[in-house]
C-alpha cells in the first residue's frame, strides 16, 4: 500500500509500526510485520516492490505545506534504517510503501487500512476489485 499519514492536531502523535494493520474482507487483521521478516521476504516481494515504487502514483498532492518525511517501517535492504514509530502532527506528513504478507492471496471486496491509537482507530476503507 502507498500510504500518507498526517494528523488535523498542532500536537505531535505518535504512529507505531506495531499498531499498524489491514483489515481483509472476511474480516481477518494482518499487522505490519516485523522488519526483520520484510527482509527475510523481501527477495520473493523484490520485482513487486520494484514496480510499485515505479508505477505508484505520488500523494504528495495531500502535503498542503507541510513538511514531509519518509514513512520508513520497511525501507528497502541496504538503504536506510528502519524507524518503530513516526511522530505526525497538522504540519508534516509521512509518506510511503508498506507491505502486509497476505496469506492466501489477495482478496477482492472491502478492505481497510488501519492505525491503532489509544484513544481511537484511524480507519481508511477501500475496495480491490475482481480481476476482470
Amino acid at each position: 500500500l502507498n500510504v500518507a499519514v498526517t494528523s488535523s492536531e498542532s500536537k505531535a502523535i505518535e504512529v507505531r509500526r506495531g499498531h499498524v494493520l489491514v483489515k481483509m474482507p472476511d474480516g481477518r487483521k494482518i499487522p505490519l510485520p516485523p522488519y526483520p521478516d520484510f527482509i527475510a521476504a523481501y527477495p520473493e516481494v523484490q520485482s513487486a516492490a520494484r514496480r510499485a515504487a515505479i508505477a505508484s502514483d505520488p500523494i504528495d498532492f495531500t502535503s498542503a505545506g507541510r513538511q514531509t518525511c519518509d514513512l520508513r517501517f520497511q525501507p528497502l535492504p541496504g538503504t536506510v534504517a528502519a524507524l518503530e514509530s513516526v511522530y505526525v502532527n497538522m504540519r508534516k506528513i509521512c509518506s510511503g510503501l508498506l507491505y502486509f504478507p497476505v496469506q492466501g492471496g489477495i482478496q477482492p471486496g472491502r478492505w481497510e487500512f488501519i492505525i491503532e491509537f489509544e484513544e481511537f482507530d484511524a480507519r481508511v476503507p477501500f475496495e480491490i476489485e475482481r480481476p476482470q
